[in-house]
């Protein structure tokens, strides 16, 4: 039943993982930076994992500072599914620090506008120039 669990999340992964590089491939990249014009705590993640795989380590802390936290979470969620009870409280406490620590991090990116990581610029977003055109349109 265990493995199940795991192959049925790998499997999700996976999906989340394609569906990115489907949006990557037709230029849209982040979604959340493309409805909104703002960009997510994970800002640059992607592009950080890019650069550790490479072995560029300063450039993937550039990108995103926290980058080896999904990797982390990854190896303490497969530990609490297959282990004993002993891995949950661990897990469910790093999961609780690192949202915290995520959104620490995105409030002190989002201070320095002049970077091209994290950006806000809602009038860019998808969403804001939609409603702009039906505003227009009913005016």
């Amino acid at each position: 039943m265990k493995y199940k669990k795991i192959r049925d999340w790998l499997i999700a992964i996976l999906a989340i993982i394609l569906f990115y590089i489907f949006l990557s491939v037709i230029g849209i990249g982040c979604p959340i930076k493309f409805l909104t014009g703002v960009s997510c705590p994970g800002c640059g993640m992607t592009r950080a994992c890019h650069a550790c795989i490479h072995l560029h380590f300063k450039e993937a802390f550039y990108y995103h500072p926290l980058w080896m936290m999904p990797i982390i979470w990854f190896v303490l969620w497969i530990l609490k599914t297959t282990r004993s009870d002993r891995w949950k409280p661990i897990y469910t406490w790093f999961c609780r620090c690192a949202v915290v620590v995520f959104l620490i991090v995105y409030v002190i990116r989002m201070q320095f506008p002049n970077q091209d990581i994290v950006v806000f610029n809602p009038t860019n977003g998808f969403l804001y120039s939609r409603l702009k055109s039906i505003i227009k349109f009913f005016n």
